[in-house]
């Protein structure tokens, strides 16, 4: 009789055991899951927000390639500018220079003359 009442004792101690392990397993899985939840929710808002800051880095990417393009178009219409102007001065420099030569040959013709006989020599 007394085996009999130490074996319910110990068999209603391992039942309550159980219970209360299953218990315990049930009460974290719960947490776990619920912080599987919050971290799938962070790491999607996470991704939202690297999409949201790739797309303003390529924004400001494409407004500096514009800004580049531009610049350049702005070096290139200068540098067209001064390139011109330098033409113009040089055009300037030669009709003055041949209208001083001119006026040379004209006042002493003898000049042109000894100019041909030194390129013949």
């Amino acid at each position: 009789m007394i085996t009999e009442i130490i074996v319910t004792i110990v068999l209603s101690v391992l039942s309550t055991l159980a219970i209360l392990y299953f218990v315990w397993i049930g009460l974290g899985y719960r947490k776990v899951r619920r912080s599987n939840l919050e971290n799938a929710g962070n790491i999607i808002a996470l991704n939202e927000e690297c999409k949201s800051i790739h797309y303003r880095i390529d924004e400001r990417d494409k407004d500096l390639q514009n800004e580049n393009a531009e610049l350049g178009r702005d070096i290139n219409d200068k540098f067209s500018e001064v390139h011109k102007k330098d033409d113009e001065i040089f055009s300037e420099m030669d009709r003055r220079f041949d209208k001083l030569y001119r006026k040379l040959y004209i006042k002493f013709p003898d000049l042109k003359d000894s100019d041909k006989q030194e390129v013949q020599a």
